[in-house]
């Protein structure tokens, strides 16, 4: 990490067992930007280097020696791609793409990609992805009544079920079931760490309900994996990527449907599936409208179809709704757990069981703080205040009107600088995320326990 805490290089060297060389090493700039990076995943290096333009969006990229350019209108839609000699023009009927170089795309009434580049595409009322069509592939789903995928058939991976898990910040797949003769993709269980794909046991035998195997992944600092290996530490799979999720290299001999920052590839229209919407990487664009929504203060986040700002190097958008920073996200992390590690050993110096207490619960904070680097990415948050009328500057709760909220804002017990306020007299409003900070001097602390300051 830098002194900003920001990450600028990692790397693994495998266990006990077996060595697995895996590292990127890069330089940000002041804003917390990657500008430069030289990164090696088993036998593969590159050397990479980008820049952005006064806007914050990619303005080019280069990959050893070959270099990307864009250029963009005033919205934010790209106009033109350079490949070192080769260029490409997009054109637009408002803000939808209707022209990505000699092949033209089309569009339903209610703004949605109905024609790409490769695939015919058809949707549900609610936008969900139902039907397409690539050439020979094909695929269709079906949802629950919380728009989370449950069933996929595809010519690829046959049918399977999915169970999915709710309960965290994002839901994730947890068992892939196929019931399909024809096809022996078997079942695949998932394991995560807040949403980000960790291993998966696959059970391809279906003569040997005990038979099964286990592949672990490594990423780099989207989430993206860049490699699955085995228990022998060999790798059996690895992801190349362009900047807005295009393969640039791959090479598989085993099932995995994640790749660019960790989310569901439907590889029979190369498109991921973002859970809101679906992202076609070739477009740098999502197939559908966000319907969250803008800042007016930050003009790129009111288009309907942009991906991340068009800086797919520093953000990330797992949910299909709302782009998050990674640089905010580790920052937070880092400085949280750096605070809670200094507490801890000045207690234990001075043998001063609370604040060695104390600092461990800080510590244990850390994947909180994470989520709240992701969140102040930017997006409409709720929020509430109790006791002071208005929605001016001032301190509010993160979240909505509710009894835990209404604890931990300290209002119902005067004291500590807090005067008391009834619970009847909360009130809740949206507001962008970067509108708050935390507490300033020794008050920061109370941040943690959803303690804001709106700007």
């Amino acid at each position: 990490y830098n002194l900003d805490n920001c990450l600028t290089g990692y790397g693994t060297t495998g266990g006990p067992d077996f060595t697995l060389s895996a590292s990127q090493n890069g330089s940000i700039d002041g804003l917390g930007r990657l500008v430069n990076a030289s990164e090696t995943i088993g036998a593969a290096s590159h050397s990479l280097s980008y820049s952005y333009d006064s806007t914050g969006q990619l303005k080019t990229w280069q990959m050893d020696a070959v270099q990307h350019n864009y250029s963009y209108d005033k919205a934010g839609n790209v106009q033109n791609m350079t490949v070192g000699q080769n260029a490409t023009n997009y054109g637009y009927t408002g803000d939808l793409m209707t022209s990505a170089g000699t092949s033209g795309l089309n569009w339903d009434d209610n703004g949605r990609l109905k024609t790409s580049l490769t695939a015919s595409l058809v949707y549900n009322w609610d936008g969900k992805l139902r039907s397409a069509t690539s050439g020979s592939n094909s695929l269709s789903c079906k949802y629950d009544p919380d728009g989370n995928r449950i069933y996929k058939n595809s010519t690829a991976d046959g049918s399977q079920k999915y169970i999915v898990d709710i309960a965290g910040e994002l839901p994730v797949v947890l068992l892939a079931v196929n019931n399909d003769p024809n096809v022996q993709m078997g079942d695949y269980a998932f394991y995560y760490a807040n949403a980000q794909i960790l291993a998966q046991h696959a059970h391809t035998n279906p003569a040997d309900p005990n038979f099964y195997v286990t592949y672990f992944y490594l990423h780099d600092r989207l989430g993206s994996v860049r490699a699955v290996i085995n228990t022998s530490g060999s790798i059996v799979n690895s992801y190349t990527y362009e900047p807005f999720g295009k393969n640039y290299a791959v090479s598989e001999t085993v099932y995995n449907p994640f790749g660019f920052t960790g989310q569901w590839y439907d590889s029979e229209i190369g498109q991921y599936y973002l859970r809101a919407r679906q992202y076609e990487p070739t477009l740098m664009r999502f197939t559908d409208k966000d319907l969250q929504f803008g800042e007016r203060e930050l003009p790129l986040t009111i288009h309907k179809y942009l991906y991340c700002l068009n800086d797919p190097v520093n953000n990330i958008d797992p949910s299909g709704e709302i782009y998050m920073n990674v640089a905010n996200a580790l920052q937070a992390a880092t400085t949280v757990y750096s605070a809670g590690l200094l507490i801890a050993a000045y207690g234990t110096d001075k043998q001063n069981f609370e604040l060695i207490v104390a600092g461990g619960f800080i510590m244990q904070l850390t994947p909180l703080a994470y989520g709240l680097g992701l969140g102040f990415g930017d997006k409409v948050v709720t929020v509430t205040r109790w006791g002071d009328p208005g929605t001016g500057p001032g301190w509010v709760m993160g979240g909505g009107k509710n009894p835990l909220n209404y604890l931990l804002s300290g209002k119902w017990q005067p004291g500590m600088g807090n005067q008391f306020a009834a619970y009847g007299t909360g009130h809740s409003w949206q507001v962008m995320a970067s509108e708050l900070g935390f507490p300033s001097g020794w008050k920061w602390v109370f941040g943690f326990f959803g303690q804001l300051v709106l700007k």
